[in-house]
């Protein structure tokens, strides 16, 4: 029994065992200036964690004609980066989409096409959509851009309006991630072996108590 219980904990210490999700934020809000760009930072400070599946919500995000717009995710430090919207509904040329945001707006993966959200006009539905690139609905997996990412660091949102006569702001935005924690090195290896030291003292026979 002792030996499948220290089995046990060394797989519940290994690296990533600890997972779980962090929220970032909210950032500040910002305007959006026609035919310019503005950014928000959050902090992450986690040392230990692992970034993994992320999404990005953006708080009361109003702008006229989304095809004007690109949405862009980066890790400062790493200089990673990923596209969560580039001017829906627009191939090669064109303005793109007519329709409005007004509301709250989640990026990431398992969410709706907002191509097809976008595609009659009219306002956006708010809710969860799946990052999408330049000249495509084509979804994009927000995990296979961050995955393996040191969560710590600077994570900024940039809006840029990319054609004259629509302005938009946000009141704020979140980071939603998960990560996985891996212990120090110099903390789980004399931890487990003090753990499977003790384990292997009680695992030993009794001696014979009878006088």
């Amino acid at each position: 029994m002792n030996r499948y219980l220290a089995i046990g904990v060394l797989f519940a210490l290994a690296p990533g065992a600890l997972a779980g999700v962090i929220t970032g934020g909210p950032g500040a809000g910002f305007s959006i200036p026609d035919s310019g760009s503005a950014f928000s930072d959050i902090t992450i400070t986690n040392p230990a964690a692992i970034a993994g599946g992320l999404s990005v919500t953006i708080l009361g995000f109003t702008h006229t004609w989304i095809g004007d717009l690109i949405g862009t995710l980066q890790h400062v430090e790493s200089g990673t980066a990923q596209t969560l919207f580039h001017r829906v509904g627009r191939v090669s040329t064109g303005f793109g989409s007519n329709a409005d945001f007004r509301g709250d707006y989640t990026f990431g993966n398992g969410g709706a096409d907002l191509w097809a959200a976008a595609a009659g006009g009219g306002l956006v539905p708010p809710g969860l959509y799946s990052a999408s690139g330049a000249d495509s609905a084509a979804f994009l997996d927000l995990s296979n851009f961050f995955d393996g990412e040191a969560a710590a660091g600077t994570w900024r949102l940039t809006l840029s309006d990319n054609a004259g006569g629509d302005i938009g702001a946000i009141t704020g935005w979140t980071l939603g991630m998960q990560v996985s924690d891996v212990p120090e090195p110099s903390m789980a290896i004399p931890l487990l072996a003090a753990l499977v030291g003790g384990f292997a003292l009680c695992g030993r026979a009794r001696p014979n108590a009878s006088v």
